[in-house]
């Protein structure tokens, strides 16, 4: 069976006065510039907008008459694919058999590499998504919508080590294994033999790229929904109720303190206009998060508990504006407590700090400090299929922690319930086994 390769415009997609709307969704935030520095892909996005080409009429591949040109332009369009823009689609006559749909991919694509031997991501997955079957990897950029479920067998034969190269010797142009293996490599669903992802559990790395904003774009986040009202059925019975006791005023002043401390901790998103100072800033963290060992910890201990108390999580401490602390990303060091400094006064910090006041709903021009938890999963992997599980429970003893100080302080917290994972790994130069998991805003409370 001899098949060719297609491009259109997504299901969805679409492209008015240089600006694209992705298929996913309707919402302008998401939309985005196409780049203008290629006459040439301006010209192929024009055709685009009256019928597919086929991509031989492209000049892309190993037929294009300038190869640096040819992958240049294969990049961008691929970067397009990835946005939702753009769709891939092998036919065999006028059948479509596979397409590769881009699910809003907003990291820093990496070049096109195809030397070495690939196999199929062990995260690859097949499921169902509007009656299609669709293959996907947390890895991956796309998912492959399988038209024709006969080929499903041929797309996991993958998992074999290949070269394709060697492919395109032995099959040739033309061939439903090489125009398989091609989609593989461009989406991200086929990885390198040798870069493959030592730490991660398979559900674990799929609930992580799919619960967070960053690698994809799909909608995210709390949307307009009514929810019901009722009172908890459980507690409208006649069953038998016994009272419980209540703090009181007979009770230790240190019990009544803290108490206090539980009842008036809340969410505060507006800072203040004086500025969170450095020595502040130390306090909290020490409060929060410093390692100290004494004889029943002589391997050390945290105000927080830690599975097995290996204390995976780090703190990334994004400075905005903070007396005495020049803006940047620092690493915390809790045994030495004191900062790191990871990088400063750069335009992609700058991009960061917008990012992280933007998921927080503060004004970046009010926007003092976030606290960004990772979680290093080579100090928990002995706990196997539970090990990320432990970092988020973590993470959560973590806030409840940074809430309580920073009320007993009277700062402003707040955290996240989601953050960019792209993001911060950029920004921070982190690799794919220290993933982050949390955001935590602080400031000085409003003057208001």
């Amino acid at each position: 069976m001899i098949i060719q390769s297609f491009l259109s415009i997504s299901a969805g997609a679409s492209i008015t006065g240089g600006r694209a709307r992705p298929w996913y969704s309707a919402d302008v935030s998401a939309h985005f510039d196409i780049p203008q520095d290629s006459d040439q892909l301006q010209h192929i996005l024009a055709q685009l907008v009256y019928s597919e080409l086929p991509k031989t009429k492209l000049n892309i591949g190993s037929q294009a008459s300038d190869i640096y040109a040819s992958f240049i332009l294969e990049e961008a369009i691929s970067a397009l694919v990835d946005r939702g823009l753009l769709t891939w689609t092998l036919k065999a006559g006028s059948n479509a058999i596979v397409s590769r749909v881009g699910l809003g991919f907003r990291g820093n694509r990496r070049p096109r590499e195809i030397r070495g031997r690939f196999s199929l991501s062990r995260f690859a997955y097949c499921r169902v998504v509007d009656d299609e079957v669709v293959l996907e990897s947390p890895e991956a950029s796309s998912r492959l919508v399988v038209h024709d479920e006969e080929l499903l067998a041929l797309i996991f034969s993958f998992r074999a080590p290949f070269d394709i190269f060697d492919l395109r010797l032995a099959e040739g142009e033309g061939s439903v294994r090489l125009g398989i293996a091609d989609l593989l490599i461009d989406s991200g669903m086929a990885t390198r033999c040798e870069e493959a992802v030592q730490y991660w559990e398979f559900h674990d790395r799929l609930f992580h790229t799919w619960s967070r904003f960053g690698p994809v774009m799909l909608p995210y986040g709390r949307i307009a929904l009514e929810l019901a009202s009722e009172a908890d059925p459980q507690l409208i019975s006649d069953q038998v109720v016994l009272e419980l006791a209540k703090p009181g005023a007979s009770d230790e002043p240190s019990i009544n303190e803290f108490s206090k401390v539980l009842a008036t901790r809340e969410s505060l998103r507006t800072h203040g206009t004086s500025e969170l100072s450095r020595d502040s800033l130390g306090l909290f963290l020490h409060r929060s998060a410093v390692h100290s060992t004494d004889k029943r910890h002589p391997h050390g201990r945290r105000p927080y508990p830690s599975a097995g108390a290996c204390f995976p999580l780090s703190i990334y401490v994004l400075v905005a504006r903070c007396i005495d602390l020049p803006s940047g990303l620092y690493l915390y060091d809790p045994v030495g407590h004191q900062l790191v400094v990871r990088r400063q006064d750069d335009e992609m910090l700058r991009r960061a700090i917008v990012a992280y006041a933007h998921l927080g709903n503060v004004h970046p021009e009010n926007f003092q400090v976030a606290l960004l938890l990772t979680a290093r999963l080579e100090r928990i992997r002995h706990y196997r299929r539970v090990a990320y599980a432990n970092a988020l429970k973590e993470a959560g003893a973590v806030y409840q922690t940074m809430y309580l100080v920073a009320t007993a302080m009277k700062l402003a917290p707040c955290a996240l319930g989601g953050g960019n994972s792209t993001l911060l790994s950029t920004v921070a130069a982190l690799g794919i086994d220290e993933p982050p998991i949390g955001e935590f805003l602080l400031g000085t409370r409003s003057d208001r």
